[in-house]
């Protein structure tokens, strides 16, 4: 009995066969990516809320509803640590300078610290850099060494120093009328506004009026 075989194919025809399915689903693939672009791109992009600067905010100063405003950007643009919505900040304290127009990031916010019963805040002349003091650190405010001279007029001693507590306190914190007569800051000297027990702050005005004193941060 004879029996009938079929032909067998090609092998270069199976390799054409091969490469065209190849072709086929690269072709399928294709078209499937550029939809999904082309709808992605057609699709808007989702804008979210962040804060920024109304105008230039100085380090120091007490955020008001005037000194901010709420924008609208690319959600992906919107940094983690960003301020949103003006509650997020009004009352606060920024820590650093915040330019006009920038975003406001919550690291740079302060709460305003609370005084001690019996204290009054006061603005002194310190020697030297203040940038490296924020508002609310715990400072210990030193008096410069005053010279003061005996009544003979012919030798002169140092006025002893003194440590006084304070906490430093937003640049425009308002002050008593009572204010520092100190002499015009010279080219190293800071204008530091600080929360100190009422009793020491008229000594400490007297001091600063004749010299500036100095700040350094108290240890935890």
């Amino acid at each position: 009995m004879l029996h009938h075989m079929g032909a067998a194919v090609p092998k270069d025809l199976q390799t054409r066969r091969k490469m065209k399915r190849i072709i086929d689903l690269g072709l399928v693939l294709l078209c499937a990516f550029a939809t999904t672009l082309v709808v992605s791109l057609a699709l808007p992009s989702a804008d979210a809320p962040v804060l920024v600067a109304r105008k230039h905010i100085e380090a120091g100063h007490t955020i008001n509803a005037d000194d901010v405003r709420v924008q609208l950007i690319d959600a992906h643009a919107v940094a983690s640590n960003a301020a949103t919505a003006p509650q997020q900040a009004i009352g606060q304290v920024s820590v650093i300078p915040i330019p006009s127009g920038g975003g406001i990031p919550k690291q740079a916010l302060s709460y305003v610290p609370e005084l001690p019963a019996n204290s009054t805040v006061i603005t002194v002349t310190v020697a030297g850099n203040t940038r490296n003091l924020s508002v609310g650190d715990s400072i210990a405010v030193l008096s410069a060494g005053l010279p003061s001279s005996h009544e003979s007029g012919t030798t002169s001693t140092a006025h002893p120093s003194r440590r006084y507590h304070a906490i430093v306190m937003p640049s425009d914190t308002p002050t008593p009328s009572v204010s520092s007569e100190s002499n015009a800051l010279g080219e190293n000297d800071a204008s530091l506004t600080i929360g100190i027990d009422a009793k020491e702050a008229v000594e400490v005005l007297s001091l600063s009026a004749q010299s500036p004193l100095l700040a350094v941060t108290e240890p935890d």
